[in-house]
């Protein structure tokens, strides 16, 4: 089982650098690269995000966030994860960012010993709501998980959603390797529109030994 004191021990496995005081080192990125859709327009986006310090063994407090959409740097977020995904976030954070954190979080998973149809649901907060998601499991090669994932999403503002898609996830190193997903969503007095997420990890500062 890979739980959140594997995050820990591969940061201490790792140089870190200084930092200013209000941020303890961080000893472990992870960046990556893709595409957003929401109605007609599609824009290139990387993600990156910066793992620290874990303050309680069922948690890491210590994690930012930072996307690029174009040229446009959107700002770091500090954010907390925990088993339900994301559980604190200083600022907003866009629905790119929310994904792929909270895929993260599966680190509080036992994503060792998957095989090919296994499956489990999470529930838990967004920042306009709640989500219900399903993970199916379609194979596991060498801790290779590749899962089916499906999530519904609504808030008491009237927002509601829903995508499904893929994921790929490196049970080893404890992250998602690529996310492909598509679905509908929805704000107060809106019509659903169309949304597509695609996203791969091109850059990882940990590197297993073989």
């Amino acid at each position: 089982m890979k739980s959140a004191f594997m995050i820990v021990a591969l940061v201490s496995l790792l140089p870190v650098p200084v930092f200013g005081q209000e941020h303890p080192p961080f000893g472990r990125q992870l960046h990556y690269a893709g595409t957003r859709t929401v109605g007609d327009e599609s824009r290139p986006i990387a993600i990156d995000v910066d793992i620290g310090r874990m303050d309680r063994s069922d948690a890491v407090t210590w994690i930012l966030v930072d996307e690029h959409v174009g040229d446009r740097d959107l700002g770091p977020r500090h954010v907390t994860l925990n088993s339900s995904g994301v559980v604190e976030a200083a600022g907003r954070l866009t629905f790119e960012e929310e994904t792929i954190l909270d895929m993260i979080a599966l680190q509080f998973e036992d994503m060792d010993g998957l095989s090919a149809g296994n499956h489990w649901t999470r529930s838990g907060s967004l920042q306009d709501g709640t989500h219900e998601t399903v993970y199916r499991v379609r194979s596991n090669v060498d801790g290779i998980v590749d899962i089916d994932v499906s999530r519904t999403m609504s808030s008491g503002s009237g927002a509601s959603g829903s995508w499904n898609g893929q994921m790929m996830y490196n049970s080893s190193t404890v992250a998602p390797t690529s996310i492909e997903l598509s679905g509908e969503l929805a704000t107060e007095g809106q019509s659903q529109r169309p949304l597509a997420f695609s996203a791969r990890l091109v850059g990882d500062s940990f590197q297993p030994s073989n």
